[in-house]
């Protein structure tokens, strides 16, 4: 058992925890942010969820077994946290990319509202769950909800190539219109003035 789990004293090794947590999920973040400069998006995504369900059920048995591993719950933890900002970031990257500008604010929004209501709502429906059920199966729902949003990934058209330019056109535009903005373009570049 955790020291001071039984006392009416702060437990600081909770803060303790959560703090690196924070910390190695800030320096996660970076290093996505880095690796999507070479690895597809697809893969990202994919692999980001993946992780995340796993790392979540590798952080309940660090906890678990104490000791020594409960050291490495707040890393665990951390990965974890960065590994779902991953896969969610690259998700609003790919709502943004795939939708024509007339549907792409309410996609976009859409995917921004439910997952912060998914921020809200999962501490509560969490906090119910773990007081009237047992505890490895509420972790093991909410593994499993990443699991699920992996297969569904699995049939979105994330780009497996390199990343092309952001196209920003609602409907085709005729051959006339579009040589006519290239002249313009030509004629008026940063070397002309």
């Amino acid at each position: 058992m955790p020291p001071h789990s039984l006392s009416a004293e702060p437990k600081y090794y909770v803060i303790l925890i959560l703090a690196q947590a924070y910390l190695v999920q800030f320096l996660g973040i970076i290093l996505c942010a880095y690796a999507s400069t070479w690895v597809r998006q697809r893969q990202l995504v994919r692999w980001s969820l993946a992780s995340a369900a796993l790392l979540t059920l590798l952080a309940v048995l660090c906890a678990r077994v104490g000791g020594v591993a409960l050291a490495l719950c707040g890393p665990v933890i951390g990965l974890q946290l960065a590994a779902q900002a991953c896969s969610l970031n690259f998700l609003q990257v790919f709502a943004t990319e795939h939708f024509p500008t007339s549907r792409r604010a309410a996609v976009f929004s859409g995917a921004c509202f439910a997952a912060h209501l998914g921020d809200l709502v999962a501490p509560t429906v969490g906090a119910l769950a773990v007081a009237r059920l047992p505890k490895g199966l509420v972790i093991a729902f909410f593994s499993a909800l990443y699991i699920m949003a992996w297969l569904v990934s699995a049939r979105l058209p994330l780009s497996s190539s390199r990343e092309r330019p952001l196209h920003d056109v609602d409907e085709p535009r005729c051959q006339k219109e579009s040589a006519a903005r290239v002249r313009k373009r030509d004629l008026m570049n940063y070397q002309t003035l």
